[in-house]
């Protein structure tokens, strides 16, 4: 890869580690549309490129809030991306030797399909969906892992649907990443695909990467207020779930509801004859 081809690269690297460390994903998709549109390098090779510096930007970010966790969620995903990750690499070496075009074209397909999951709304669960929903989810991402170093859309998709606090979504979203991205590369070392132009241009992206993570973990230290933030953002979460769960009551029971705010406290209201009455009371 020459400079001209190194600089816009390292670029993509250093967007993707931003969005990566602000949302918890998208780093895998932004650079892997993007280098395979501009034709910067293989897919296969940017893939692997891609797990490198995905994993040193998993571990970093990871390194301070493990404790966060949901480690059942963790361990049943865990087990759908052990069977997905080695069966999307075969889909890779497989269209990748019939035909570079077709796997470009699954590589758009791939995009599109995330694109559309992140532009639904998911909506809140009211309970988890149990171990079959996290091992399917698990399933689904080790494809995209193993393809194209992307396990994030259906695991995205799937763990902001549980009733599960937001930072704690992060955090496991992370956890699976990087086991997905050291699945992947133990793999395609084992299989003598991990060759030295892979390593040096994994080494060349890694100070981007680490750099600009410093400097967010930095910022995000200095800034004050951060912990209301978190939890303000938690409350709105939890108000959300409760106004669709009213709302479903709502349209079941026949009934007609209301929220009502004050300063410092909200509550849902029945209407009883021309009188509106604390819902909670019934």
């Amino acid at each position: 890869m020459d400079t001209a081809q190194l600089l816009p690269f390292l670029f993509l690297v250093a967007l993707g580690s931003y969005v990566q460390t602000v949302s918890g994903f998208a780093l895998g998709l932004i650079v892997m549309g993007a280098v395979s549109a501009f034709h910067l390098a293989p897919i296969p090779f940017t893939a692997v490129v891609v797990s490198l510096f995905s994993l040193a930007n998993s571990l970093m970010s990871l390194f301070r809030v493990h404790r966060q966790v949901d480690r059942q969620v963790l361990l049943q995903v865990t087990a759908g991306l052990l069977a997905g990750v080695p069966v999307g690499l075969l889909l890779l070496h497989v269209l990748d030797s019939a035909s570079t075009q077709a796997l470009r074209a699954v590589l758009g397909l791939f995009l599109l399909g995330a694109c559309a999951i992140f532009l639904v709304n998911p909506h809140p669960r009211r309970q988890r969906t149990g171990t079959a929903g996290n091992l399917f989810a698990g399933l689904l991402g080790g494809l995209g892992g193993g393809l194209f170093s992307t396990a994030g859309p259906p695991l995205v998709y799937h763990l902001y649907r549980e009733p599960i606090p937001v930072p704690v979504v992060r955090v496991t979203l992370l956890a699976a990443f990087t086991f997905t991205t050291l699945m992947r590369l133990v793999l395609v070392a084992a299989n003598g695909d991990l060759t030295g132009d892979m390593l040096l241009l994994g080494v060349l992206s890694l100070p981007v990467v680490l750099i600009l993570l410093g400097i967010i973990l930095s910022v995000a230290v200095l800034s004050t207020g951060g912990g209301k933030e978190r939890e303000l953002e938690q409350e709105v979460q939890r108000m959300v779930r409760l106004i669709e769960l009213a709302k479903e009551e709502a349209v079941l029971n026949r009934i007609e509801l209301a929220i009502k705010f004050s300063p410092n406290a909200y509550e849902f209201l029945r209407q009883e004859d021309d009188n509106w009455l604390p819902y909670a009371d019934h």
